[in-house]
């Protein structure tokens, strides 16, 4: 045996190696050392193994002295999609962002849409199609991981909290992870996503084994992954379910003609054990098994009429239709490419409906339209809506005989019709194509014998010196980018390693971390921007302590910082927020810079004009620099935008009263208290002196 075959069918092998740990690896990665915990260092793990795949790609491509590569059916299709990417991000409200993805979840953006279309060409031209199975069976011992990891959380121990405290209980989470299970994914929704895709492909395994033991084990999958579904309570995830195994059902009983009867039975059997787990567990629509002995029902039915202020939330239904709403006028602006890949939270606050203000949510970031054809419709326009369903069309076509892959096609894509998409599902929607493209291929091609591969290169000379040249060249890339993408997990490390030492008043520590994060990532305006909040805390504490020299340069550092901040990205209203609270805070030393607070407001409302916390504080920072009609006209208008504002009632309610206006001013706090906090004890308070200021002015 040459050296050439050797090496390249260590390749070959390390490649399927290297596939298998992708998939089965991926839905475990989490930190919590990190801005984000989940979604960015599960994009960061696939860059990483997507590099090495096209290294170990590239080497045997090398060692082979060939090009390695597959057309597949589905080529202009996926074409076709990467160019509507690409032309969005060229023509995006922030390129940078259209590159990298939002900052923290990454899943999304142009870089990550050209790993998973590596990955999927990687899979066809390195892939035997009895390799196949070897990747399905990592996924579905990697569900079953992760299935036995989420049961636990519901009980009151979460695996994830050992690893970060040393204890077995749920005291590390702020979300209630008793109540829904996320597991290693973060979010409920997450989960149920990851678990819905796979579960069909685990009932296809279950009803074709014919070995005992290996139905012992997927009937083991089956009934932890169906019951992490459950505990996570994703109302999309059931639906997505439900829908996607009622098509492999019919798929099935459609396509056995000769033994439909017995096909029937397994189906009904499997069917049967789905129901009893939700007999016993529940759903969010159904009573458990206990529920139902002890006579109580859950049983959901039409909402009651929300009052206006959501004591526990708004329904996530409610929220969503609101910011759907948003998605589409941002399509209507940008009809043809979109506003930019990931650029949601930019452009959907110029189109942010009134109505969202009235939501419990009302003034959080929403960098997702929660929904996944409107969130690309909005981002990359028709055309790269239209391109991504022909993707989706192209590839159900080409798998129709493949139907448990198909069906948890179809459970995914319900399930992102009500959320996103993840990392994981990403992952799962490519590497799916790339098996039905395998799938597909002709079985007299498939043959994987070490011996044939062998014959194609034996008659090939042995390595040379001048080729380890180029194979070393290779491996230098390999690692370089390999670095690059360690360097990004890096800086995000440092940085919130720095933010969390700040945090706790240690800044000594904090600053220089945050600075070396921004060394290794100059370019990621958030970091500027957290920075130049640090330095005008910094600046405010010098100033109490007396220290007018250091805290002048704090101040000025802070202006500087978050002014690169808005230079490297002035499509993110956020920064225009802080750049308002800074000087704001400032203020406090220098009032001439309430009229540069009083300009970046401007500038925010200009992006969002209807946030009622902008013109709230527009308002405080008209009145402080003494434009006292113009700052009650703006307090005004924010009740006027969102009627359950009781801070702004508040303040409004202080303005009338310092102009004698004191029937205005009950008004307000009436209100206050008949609409939105019935029990404040401190806006009775203030009705009760204005009602003694009314009564004595009425006495007079």
């Amino acid at each position: 045996m040459s050296n050439r075959s050797s090496l390249a069918h260590f390749l070959q092998q390390a490649i399927f190696i290297a596939f298998n740990l992708l998939f089965f690896m991926t839905p475990f990665i989490f930190t919590w050392m990190n801005q984000e915990l989940f979604e960015f260092s599960k994009m960061l793990f696939v860059y990483a193994f997507a590099v090495i795949i096209l290294g170990l790609w590239s080497l045997r491509m090398a060692v082979e002295q060939k090009i390695i590569f597959k057309r597949s059916p589905l080529d202009y299709f996926l074409l076709i999609f990467l160019l509507s990417q690409v032309i969005s991000t060229v023509f995006s409200l922030h390129p940078r962002t259209s590159w990298f993805g939002y900052y923290t979840r990454f899943n999304g953006g142009l870089l990550s849409t050209l790993s998973y279309i590596s990955i999927f060409y990687a899979m066809i031209a390195n892939l035997k199609k009895t390799q196949v199975q070897g990747i399905i069976s990592s996924l579905l011992l990697s569900m079953l991981l992760v299935s036995l990891y989420a049961i636990p959380e519901h009980f009151g121990h979460s695996p994830s909290c050992w690893l970060i405290t040393q204890k077995f209980d749920v005291a590390c989470w702020v979300q209630d992870v008793q109540n829904r299970v996320f597991a290693t994914f973060g979010q409920p929704n997450w989960l149920a996503t990851f678990l819905i895709t796979l579960i069909p492909l685990n009932v296809d395994y279950l009803l074709r084994e014919k070995k005992w033991l290996n139905r012992l084990y997927l009937l083991l999958v089956l009934l932890s992954s169906v019951s992490a579904l459950l505990f996570s309570k994703s109302r999309s995830g059931l639906l997505g379910l439900a829908l996607g195994l009622s098509f492999y059902g019919i798929a099935k009983l459609w396509k056995s003609k000769k033994n439909r009867f017995l096909q029937f039975k397994k189906l009904s059997i499997v069917a049967s054990l789905i129901t009893l787990l939700i007999i016993l567990i529940g759903t969010p629509y159904t009573p458990n098994f206990k529920e139902l002995l002890s006579g109580q029902s859950k049983i959901l039915l039409s909402p009651a009429p929300a009052p206006e202020i959501q004591v526990g939330g708004t329904p996530s239904e409610e929220i969503r239709k609101i910011v759907w709403q948003g998605a589409v006028k941002v399509w209507q602006r940008y009809p043809i490419f979109g506003s930019g890949v990931e650029t949601f939270a930019y452009s959907y606050y110029l189109d942010r409906p009134v109505a969202h203000n009235l939501v419990s949510e009302w003034d959080f970031l929403y960098n997702k339209a929660h929904n996944e054809l409107l969130n690309l419709l909005a981002n990359t326009g028709l055309v790269g809506l239209l391109s991504y369903l022909t993707l989706l069309g192209a590839a159900f076509y080409l798998g129709r005989k493949s139907v448990a892959i198909l069906a948890g096609l179809m459970a995914m894509f319900v399930a992102n019709f009500f959320g996103f998409s993840t990392v994981m599902s990403n992952l799962l929607l490519f590497g799916f194509m790339a098996i039905i493209v395998l799938q597909n291929q002709d079985q007299k091609k498939q043959s994987f014998n070490k011996n044939d591969d062998i014959k194609k290169i034996d008659n090939k000379e042995n390595i040379d010196n001048k080729e380890y040249y180029i194979y070393s060249t290779i491996v230098l890339a390999t690692l370089i980018l390999l670095g690059r993408v360690h360097a990004i997990w890096q800086a995000d490390y440092l940085f919130t390693k720095g933010q969390n030492a700040f945090t706790q008043g240690n800044y000594q520590v904090g600053l220089p971390l945050i600075q070396e994060a921004i060394l290794k990532s100059p370019k990621e305006a958030f970091f500027y921007d957290e920075l130049a909040d640090n330095y005008a805390q910094l600046s405010i504490a010098y100033a109490n302590e007396k220290q007018s020299t250091a805290s002048s340069q704090l101040a000025q550092s802070a202006i500087e910082s978050n002014r690169k901040a808005i230079e490297l990205n002035g499509a993110h209203l956020n920064f225009y927020k802080s750049q308002a609270r800074i000087y704001i805070r400032l203020g406090q030393l220098d009032q001439r810079l309430y009229s540069y607070a009083k300009q970046a407001l401007e500038k925010a409302i200009s992006l969002s004009p209807t946030d009622a916390k902008l013109y709230y504080n527009l308002a405080l920072v008209l009145e402080i620099m003494g434009q006292n009609e113009e700052a009650l006209a703006k307090m005004e208008y924010a009740v006027q935008i969102k009627s359950n504002y009781l801070q702004a009632r508040g303040e409004l309610a202080r303005m009338y009263f310092t102009r004698n206006e004191l029937e205005k001013a009950k008004e307000q706090y009436i209100y206050s208290l008949e609409k939105i906090a019935p029990n404040d004890e401190l806006v009775k308070e203030k009705l009760k002196i204005v009602e003694a200021s009314l009564s004595a002015q009425r006495q007079k």
